[in-house]
């Protein structure tokens, strides 16, 4: 039976059949009382277990999660906007700005430091540490 047809003939299924066949796929007991998220959950375990990707109702993150990552404060050692910095290589001055959505080099934003710091180099490093806003082998307090 495929999943869609599973679900269909679960939604007329009784609690108690759907507290089994959660059972069965979950290895635990759903001790909630609504059939909405019993199905969402049995929804989710037959997909994931199908190789599906899960729904979009339960691959949202959760309200307390969302608050967690609105309330970042900025990184210690963080540059603030507007700042330009200097940097020398191979001759060449380059004048980097940071903006809102990274570093901003001849009018080209870049989202990491390590992505400026390759399209200059032509090599891998360690954005920070190119720019110089991190020693090596020293990570910021936190």
């Amino acid at each position: 039976m495929t999943i869609a047809g599973e679900l269909i003939r679960l939604r007329s299924a009784s609690l108690e059949d759907l507290r089994t066949r959660y059972r069965e796929l979950s290895g635990a007991d759903f001790k909630g009382r609504s059939r909405d998220v019993l199905l969402k959950r049995i929804a989710f375990h037959l997909q994931s277990d199908g190789g599906g990707a899960p729904t979009t109702m339960t691959a949202r993150p959760s309200p307390r999660r969302i608050a967690k990552a609105t309330v970042r404060r900025p990184r210690k050692g963080s540059v603030a906007l507007g700042t330009v910095i200097v940097r020398r290589w191979h001759e060449v001055e380059y004048r980097i700005t940071v903006v809102e959505g990274g570093y901003c080099l001849d009018g080209v934003v870049f989202k990491s430091a390590s992505a400026l710091a390759r399209h200059v180099t032509q090599q891998h490093w360690n954005g920070r540490l190119w720019l110089g806003l991190a020693q090596r082998g020293k990570a910021p307090k936190r």
